[in-house]
C-alpha cells in the first residue's frame, strides 16, 4: 500500500517564504517555528491533511459518476 509523505520543509524554504536572509537570528527563529509546529501545532496540520484527503476522495468520486 502506498504511504502519503508530506514534503520535507527545510531551511532554505522558510527563508524564501518569509523573504528573509539567512543570519543567526533567522536561524534561531527557524529552530523555533519548527519546535512549535512540532510541539503545538502538529494537530492542525493534521486535520489540514485530513481534510485534503477527503477532498480529493470526494473529487475522485464526483469524476467517476
Amino acid at each position: 500500500m502506498r504511504k502519503l509523505i508530506v514534503s520535507n520543509w527545510e531551511y532554505e524554504d522558510y527563508l524564501a517564504i518569509t523573504d528573509r536572509k539567512d543570519s543567526p537570528t533567522t536561524q534561531k527563529r527557524w529552530l523555533a517555528v519548527i519546535a512549535l509546529i512540532n510541539t503545538k501545532h502538529y494537530e492542525s496540520i493534521d486535520n489540514e491533511i485530513r481534510e485534503t484527503v477527503q477532498w480529493v476522495d470526494d473529487l475522485i468520486t464526483k469524476e467517476e459518476k
